[in-house]
C-alpha cells in the first residue's frame, strides 16, 4: 500500500505528459493493490488472540488513514 499511496502523490503532482509515461507503472501498483485488497477482505479474524486482533486492526486503520490522505 505505501507503493500505491508514493505513486498516486507523484502522479497528483506531476505534469499531463509525465502522467501518460506513468500509466505502465499505475496498472503494475494497481494488480498488487487490488492482490492486497482481496487478501484482507478474505482474511479471517474471528481466531485471533487480543493481542492479534488489536495488531490486525493498527495496520488495517494506518493504511486506511494512507489511502484518506490520497483520496481525490
Amino acid at each position: 500500500m505505501d507503493e500505491y499511496v508514493d505513486f498516486m502523490r507523484s502522479y497528483a503532482s506531476a505534469d499531463p505528459t509525465s502522467m501518460v509515461s506513468m500509466m505502465g507503472s499505475y496498472y503494475s501498483i494497481l494488480a498488487r493493490y487490488t492482490e492486497f485488497s482481496e487478501k484482507i477482505d478474505a482474511f479471517d479474524e474471528s481466531d485471533l488472540t487480543n493481542a492479534e486482533l488489536a495488531y490486525y486492526l493498527e495496520v488495517t486503520n494506518r493504511v486506511s488513514q494512507k489511502l484518506l490522505g490520497v483520496a481525490g
